[in-house]
């Protein structure tokens, strides 16, 4: 077998195992995924190959490139090291060296800039669920209050996130959208104007850009900041004990929600589709 044929072999079973334990992979890289996790030794250790079916002499040039190495605990069994981890995926395109770089940059800016927890609002955790259940991430997708039919539209959404809310005990008071005005002023946009402590709650994650416009700064290139959503979601869901069960009825709201109403919402509906689908779910699995 050849040393790249061979390479590969380690690393579609390496990629499949993480998978199967993390569901996810972090910008579609084993490698960045696997830096991060807490199961890496159990995922090597479960993706390692017996040395005695491969040619000795490939294995032992994959060996001096330190490419492969034998597993601590069985000497017979060999697993690909971090550097040909990094060769796989680097010949493959998926990362790189500012790829990584960028990751990390990225990665230690938001926790270096978290602020304290803060404990929200039921008007807060009603517009927060709101956002996330129809996926209001960028400009494109936002919260657009210019006209009064799409502020009648965000009420039916913030009244439906207010049962959600409600009935699964995550908030207690009177619906604050109960009302469609406030004085000669829908309520959504009343509302929505006065929304600037949201910003600082969230770690600047709720953006308001101007132009009656609102989203979710959740996004890095074209995908989902974990760590960014998984913190919008521990605010949504104090004080609730996470389980199972909760994690599939939450998931499948927010999954209806989106399918309901992000059409009609965006003019670039950019996250309605099946590529999004269960990012909320493997996020509060992560909570977990």
């Amino acid at each position: 077998m050849k040393k790249i044929n061979l390479i590969d072999l380690f690393y579609n079973q390496l990629k499949n195992n993480t998978i199967q334990s993390i569901t996810t992979l972090t910008n579609k890289s084993v490698f960045l995924t696997l830096i991060r996790s807490k199961n890496t030794n159990i995922i090597l250790e479960k993706s390692s190959l017996d040395k005695s079916n491969f040619d000795i002499n490939v294995v032992d040039e994959l060996k001096l490139k330190n490419y492969l190495t034998e597993l601590r605990t069985d000497s017979n069994r060999l697993i690909l090291t971090g550097k040909g981890l990094f060769f796989a995926e680097k010949s493959k395109g998926i990362i790189d060296e500012n790829k990584i770089v960028n990751y990390i940059i990225n990665d230690w800016k938001f926790k270096l800039t978290v602020k304290k927890k803060f404990k929200l609002s039921d008007k807060e955790k009603i517009i927060l669920l709101s956002m996330v259940s129809v996926r209001s991430f960028s400009t494109e997708s936002c919260i657009y209050l210019k006209e009064y039919r799409m502020c009648d539209k965000w009420l039916k959404i913030f009244n439906s996130s207010y049962d959600y809310l409600s009935n699964n005990g995550m908030i207690n008071g009177k619906n604050p959208f109960d009302q469609q005005y406030r004085g000669n002023e829908h309520i959504v946009s009343n509302t929505m104007e006065r929304q600037q402590p949201l910003k600082n709650k969230t770690n600047y994650i709720f953006r308001l850009p101007g132009s009656r416009k609102y989203y979710l700064d959740i996004m890095e290139g074209n995908t989902v900041s974990y760590n960014k959503l998984k913190l919008l979601l521990s605010l949504i869901i104090q004080p609730i004990q996470i389980t199972a069960e909760f994690i599939d009825d939450f998931s499948k709201y927010c999954l209806k929600n989106s399918q309901k109403y992000g059409i009609e919402l965006f003019t670039q509906p950019l996250f309605n589709n099946h590529n999004y689908d269960n990012v909320i779910k493997e996020c509060l699995i992560k909570i977990l």
